[in-house]
């Protein structure tokens, strides 16, 4: 068989993957199968590379399963201890009590024969750090070597390793359509499992269409400036390939609009009110309502004006979408819910009103001058009035004091 310049013969490749496998059943160390696996990858010796650098692979996931075990066992020792103590305060079910101390002894027996770990996030973070090494070995290898198929698996696992977008698009563009619609159906559970950026995992979601997780991952809230235009975003990309799930997004906004309210940022929640209500305009009434109920809570006088602006706008909207009625409704309810707080009802009464003016009605009607009151009853009641911004506040406007004139003494007459 002739072989070309540059190609080892079938001969010398298992002479050489003989001595390989000897070697390789006496290194045990991760480390030191790293080293050898360079070393071959050093002196072009591909597929042993693929050959050392599977059995450090198996090594380290032989590891990380040992891991796993380890905190199996603790949580089940933990478990045990607390029955068993249990048993001992109750004083009763020896049999019971007997059997959970044989339990726990077992337990204790097979952690004692497993490696002692300091600390298990450090630990696993190593392994991985190692994994990664060797994989990039491998994947080296199987490209030189022309294994599509060890490129894909080798790929997919440094994924699963490290899951960040450059490694899922890597594996995007090895495989063909047919088993990316399989093999990303499978990784999109690491994506999730991750406990990294939000925004990452919803870009990478978002990428090959898999709205329904985007949906699953979407984080609350924050007051981040840019989380809005996420939530704009993603409604826009569903409306346009799979409205069917864009109901699903409403709990979504509704939360949005409370955090937003909340804070008083009214209008940073409309342009993604303006996009919804095109879908689902009967709901729209209900999200301000249950978002403006958490205004309502510690609501004060001088936040009056802008809720009030906010509520026009919600006129107008309702307006514009022919839904009289749900405003009309709404109003209704928030009267009987807040009919302790009349200036504010007042001022939402007069919305749409021609001859509304929002800052004359804030600064209330003019100041009508009362009776001088009896001097003890003046001073009870200022003693017991409310001051600082609270509703009792709007409803009686403070009449200033007038100063009684001081009355001079009658002159003595002069003692003959």
């Amino acid at each position: 068989m002739q072989v070309e310049e540059g190609q080892q013969s079938p001969e010398a490749i298992e002479r050489m993957e003989n001595v390989v496998k000897i070697s390789l059943q006496h290194i045990h160390s991760i480390p030191h199968l790293i080293d050898y696996t360079q070393m071959l990858h050093d002196n072009k010796q591909y597929l042993m590379v693929i050959l050392a650098g599977k059995q450090c692979e198996a090594k380290i996931f032989e590891q990380k399963q040992e891991y796993e075990e380890r905190e199996r066992l603790k949580k089940e020792f933990e478990t045990l201890d607390n029955l068993r103590l249990t048993y001992l305060f109750k004083k009763e079910d020896s049999e019971g009590t007997e059997d959970v101390t044989k339990k726990l002894e077992e337990t204790k027996t097979l952690l004692a024969k497993l490696p002692k770990i300091d600390d298990l996030t450090a630990e696993i973070e190593a392994r991985n750090r190692e994994l990664l090494t060797v994989i990039e070995l491998i994947i080296s290898a199987a490209k030189i070597e022309e294994l599509d198929d060890e490129l894909r698996d080798q790929t997919i696992l440094a994924f699963k390793t490290d899951t960040t977008t450059d490694r899922w698009d890597q594996i995007r563009q090895i495989v063909s359509e047919e088993e990316w619609l399989n093999i990303k159906e499978e990784l999109v559970v690491y994506v999730i499992q991750q406990d990294t950026n939000t925004s990452e995992k919803i870009e990478l979601l978002l990428k090959d269409g898999l709205y329904k997780q985007v949906i699953e991952v979407f984080p609350k809230p924050t007051g981040d400036e840019r989380e809005l235009d996420m939530v704009l975003r993603v409604y826009k990309a569903i409306e346009s390939s799979e409205p069917e799930l864009l109901e699903h997004l409403i709990p979504i906004v509704g939360g949005f609009m409370k955090h937003y309210f909340v804070k008083q940022a009214y209008e940073a929640v409309y342009p993604i009110l303006d996009r919804l209500q095109r879908r689902f305009p009967s709901i729209i009434i209900n999200l301000f309502d249950r978002a403006s109920e958490m205004v309502m809570f510690n609501i004060m006088q001088s936040q009056y004006a802008k809720f009030v602006k906010m509520l026009s706008a919600l006129k107008a909207r309702m307006e514009e979408l022919n839904r009289h009625d749900d405003w009309n409704d709404f109003f209704v309810e928030f009267k009987k819910k807040h009919k302790g707080k009349a200036k504010l009802i007042q001022m939402i009464s007069l919305i749409g009103d021609s001859v509304w003016d929002l800052d004359s009605i804030m600064k209330g009607p003019a100041k009508k001058k009362l009776k001088t009151e009896p001097k003890s009853q003046a001073t009870t009641q200022s003693q017991v009035a409310p001051s600082g911004d609270t509703e009792e506040d709007e409803e009686e406007e403070e009449v200033p004091k007038k100063k009684k004139p001081v009355r001079k003494a009658p002159a003595r007459k002069a003692r003959r």
